[in-house]
């Protein structure tokens, strides 16, 4: 086989990244199985979350960027009004309160790192995609 031959390096650099994924997977699910779960369901029948391209959401700070450190934050919206995040102690479950900026923050924040978005209010769509 020859690194010069497209078709064999394309394959070679596809599985490089299938490897890394794999032992990615492996370490986050380690992560989530130590976790419990926080759950927010928004009250307010007018607002709701979207959900992107890119599901999950992780907030991070500087320096501080694995899901096993308990300032990293990671969100997945699992219905128009409920979200979910690995949080709290192991088998712990809480609901977890956010107000509509936070709801807001987080849907601008989804429709930032996604290509496309859908969520049940084309108003909520039209504002994330065309921002003043």
């Amino acid at each position: 086989h020859n690194l010069r031959n497209p078709d064999y390096s394309d394959r070679i650099k596809q599985n490089a990244k299938v490897d890394a994924l794999k032992k990615d997977s492996i370490n986050i699910l380690d992560v989530l199985n130590n976790k419990g779960l926080g759950i927010t369901r928004i009250s307010s029948a007018n607002k709701s979350f979207i959900i992107g391209s890119f599901p999950v959401l992780k907030l991070t700070n500087d320096g501080r960027t694995h899901l096993s450190d308990p300032t990293v934050e990671a969100w997945l919206p699992i219905a128009h009004d409920i979200i979910v995040t690995p949080a709290l102690e192991k088998g712990e479950e809480k609901l977890v309160a956010l107000n509509d900026k936070s709801v807001r923050r987080l849907n601008m924040l989804f429709a930032k790192q996604s290509t496309t978005i859908a969520g049940r209010s084309e108003k909520l769509i039209r504002s994330l995609a065309f921002p003043r």
